[in-house]
């Protein structure tokens, strides 16, 4: 019942018919068996997603740029070990911050993999600190990849929460 709730909602939003919702839900099914997500979980990322993408103007590129990060946001929830409508919020607060686009959400993951490794921070933890510090760094003209450096050597160097190494960052 809950999942017909949410395609009922995400048919409300997106304003398509039966026929086109279920041709575009495909791509829900196939990112929710990619990622070991459970179909409801993955319905209602979609449907986070397509309100996230609300400021596109064709229904197209509204559609694609929340599929996108609907995969994106259940790969960050995987590998990040956190909740997927967290992961959902957390990464389009990080993209938002850094004026990207939602379809550079895969840009920003793959940064944060190589950071993760190299600092052993959790992909969690650091997509957390990123969008606490994101809007800060970039009003400052620190990129991504140099609040990636400063997140992860807080990270190997101390033994603060993400929370707590956000706004630490924020501070510096």
């Amino acid at each position: 019942i809950k999942l017909q709730s949410e395609m009922a909602d995400i048919q409300i939003i997106t304003g398509q018919t039966s026929e086109q919702l279920a041709t575009n839900l495909s791509s829900v099914v196939s990112a929710a068996q990619d990622t070991g997500t459970t179909l409801g979980e993955a319905t209602n990322v979609f449907e986070q997603a397509l309100r996230a993408a609300g400021r596109y103007s064709t229904e197209a590129e509204r559609m694609s740029k929340a599929q996108t990060l609907m995969r994106d946001s259940l790969v960050l929830s995987r590998i990040g070990n956190i909740e997927a409508a967290k992961a959902l919020d957390t990464l389009t607060g990080a993209l938002r911050q850094q004026g990207l686009e939602i379809d550079q959400a895969s840009n920003l993951l793959d940064k944060w993999v190589v950071t993760s490794n190299r600092a052993k921070v959790s992909m969690g933890d650091l997509a957390e600190s990123f969008a606490i510090t994101a809007a800060q760094a970039r009003s400052v003209g620190v990129n991504a990849d140099q609040l990636n450096g400063v997140i992860g050597t807080l990270a190997e160097v101390t033994t603060l929460s993400s929370t707590e190494i956000g706004n630490l960052a924020r501070t510096l």
